[in-house]
């Protein structure tokens, strides 16, 4: 069976170290930490932490780039 892609948007396989800070709907920050940014496209990214989050939480995050 053939595969067919259907996202939208192709995605980029990565490999970077991230920092996270995870603020809730209140506008509150509730946790912050550290993880792995796996795959990027135009349309998300998926990171990897061992913390979880729910849908409505915002996430700021700085991806380190090689040799930044």
């Amino acid at each position: 069976m053939e595969f067919k892609e259907r996202r939208k948007h192709p995605r980029v396989e990565i490999n970077n170290l991230m920092s996270y800070i995870c603020i809730d709907d209140s506008g509150n920050k509730t946790k912050e930490g550290r993880g792995k940014a796996i795959n990027i496209s135009q349309g998300g990214i998926l990171i990897e932490t061992n913390d979880s989050f729910e849908w409505q939480d915002t996430l700021q995050l700085a991806i380190e780039i090689e040799d930044e």
